[in-house]
């Protein structure tokens, strides 16, 4: 079997889990629409991860983290998660935190593709 696509991590003293199945991207794909010929075409998942690997941008990775939470339990706000990166993670701490998500996301049956695909645009 195929391992699950998720992450744990302690913020303020508390197990918080992430999971990049179905419905997290489905979620963040539907955060994004472009209307072309009257058709609605999500973009979300796609651009998110373009900003995530391609941009290394902060407020993506909270996006993403916010997303991969909101199906699990305890949830944490918007406002928890950037406190917890602007205060406690040190620069070391975020790229690791990247890493872990990139990497989590590669392992996702619904995510895996578009990294891959991102990683050999990025380099080029």
């Amino acid at each position: 079997r195929k391992q699950m696509a998720s992450l744990t991590k302690e913020i303020n003293g508390k197990e918080y889990s992430f999971r990049f199945g179905f419905k997290f991207a489905k979620t963040i794909d539907d955060s994004i629409k472009q209307n072309q010929n009257g058709i609605a075409f999500s973009q979300g998942l796609s651009v998110k991860i373009a900003q995530l690997m391609l941009e290394s941008s902060v407020i993506a990775l909270i996006d993403i983290l916010k997303t991969a939470n909101e199906t699990e339990s305890p949830k944490l706000t918007i406002n928890q998660l950037s406190d917890w990166i602007e205060n406690d993670l040190s620069n070391e701490d975020l790229e690791f935190l990247f890493a872990e998500v990139i990497e989590a996301l590669e392992k996702s049956n619904f995510t895996a593709k578009k990294v891959k695909a991102l990683a050999s645009a990025g380099q080029k």
